[in-house]
């Protein structure tokens, strides 16, 4: 098996790992999820979702104003779990199922990871996000941090 196939089963594997977290979330019209990966090992993983200890009261994702105001996003989620368990993600690679949002992406940058591989998002969640996902890309651009849809 070349090296290439193997990097992409690997992507495959991780994308996979994402989706399955993903799955995690009560989001009833968005579920992200985030797995963060250095030498082929999970370090830390999130899905999008209220805080810890904070009422999950299906009704609060009705009213998707407030849920946003309350929702922690997958990616943030990583970086504090990471924390929690006193783990850096330096030079570390993210896995999402959506491209990030800006502010997802700057606590990307600040945790120090390297890369960000995300499949290709719907169309309506692109309609949603497009102002997010334009500034998301400028500041990928201007931090260095690799940013890439994969498809598999």
């Amino acid at each position: 098996m070349s090296g290439l196939e193997t990097s992409t089963r690997w992507h495959a594997y991780f994308m996979r790992v994402a989706a399955e977290t993903a799955a995690l979330s009560k989001d009833p019209s968005t579920k992200v999820g985030a797995v963060a990966v250095r030498d082929r090992r999970i370090l830390a993983v999130g899905f999008n979702g209220l805080p810890t200890g904070v009422h999950d009261d299906p009704l609060r994702y009705q009213n998707r104003e407030r849920k946003l105001l309350m929702t922690v996003h997958a990616e943030a989620n990583v970086v504090a779990d990471a924390a929690n368990r006193g783990v850096t993600l330096d030079g570390c690679t993210l896995y999402v199922t959506h491209p990030p949002c800006s502010h997802c992406f700057g606590l990307i940058i600040q945790a120090g990871i390297g890369k960000v591989f995300y499949p290709p998002a719907d169309r309506d969640f692109l309609t949603r996000w497009a102002e997010q996902i334009k500034i998301t890309r400028e500041m990928c651009i201007e931090s260095g941090v690799l940013m890439m849809e994969i498809v598999q």
